[in-house]
């Protein structure tokens, strides 16, 4: 949902240092900000392990964020900033897709996670088939687009690395959905929860579901 504003609205990223447990002070080492005169918004952020930020944002037409402009339609952005709060790259993963969830692994590779809406059109030249809903993205520590992954009847809410690179997500799916090799069916006519499990290239290894009747 969109809020229209009259008054301008910027995407702010505050990053605070120095805060103690017995210390009633904050001190704000930079903030950056990025909008236009709709409604903007900062939706999730990640650090890696050289201490830069990713922040998954929605930006309003018109608005400029490094190379990117979102030109006439609002769009999902992947950002990243150095631990001094300056700008490294933006990436749109493409007009209509939606971001949900953003993890960053061990070698700063970043995985994204959304939904596109019966939308089709491409990703990088890969195609985006309307018999899907959901996606899961790959892009290097550099930005660069690696992978996408898309799935059927669900709606992914979260994705987590672990320290061997293995990929976790995490959701919920009406009637089936597959995963790789693993097809999952919900117990009744409602939705599903679902937890999967899979490498660093997207493939499954396992994928478990729960849920009742009703």
């Amino acid at each position: 949902m969109h809020f229209y504003m009259k008054k301008k609205v910027s995407i702010i990223s505050v990053f605070l240092f120095g805060l103690g447990i017995f210390c009633n002070a904050q001190r704000t080492d930079w903030a950056v900000s990025h909008g236009g005169w709709i409604g903007d918004a900062s939706r999730m952020s990640k650090v890696d392990n050289a201490g830069n930020i990713v922040i998954g944002v929605y930006v309003s037409p018109g608005v400029q964020i490094g190379d990117y402009h979102s030109g006439d339609s609002g769009s999902q952005v992947v950002v990243k900033y150095d631990s001094e709060g300056n700008l490294i790259w933006s990436y749109a993963p493409q007009a209509g897709l939606g971001l949900t969830d953003i993890a960053v692994d061990c070698e700063n590779n970043i995985y994204i996670i959304g939904s596109y809406n019966y939308w089709t059109g491409s990703a990088n030249d890969l195609q985006l088939s309307t018999e899907d809903y959901t996606y899961m993205m790959k892009l290097t520590s550099d930005g660069e687009f690696v992978w996408v992954k898309t799935f059927h009847n669900s709606e992914l809410r979260s994705v987590f690395i672990n320290n061997d690179g293995n990929i976790f997500i995490t959701g919920h799916f009406i009637d089936n959905m597959t995963i790789g090799s693993v097809t999952l069916v919900s117990q009744g006519d409602y939705a599903d929860f679902f937890v999967a499990r899979l490498d660093g290239q997207g493939n499954s290894i396992w994928a478990k579901s729960g849920g009742g009747l009703s």
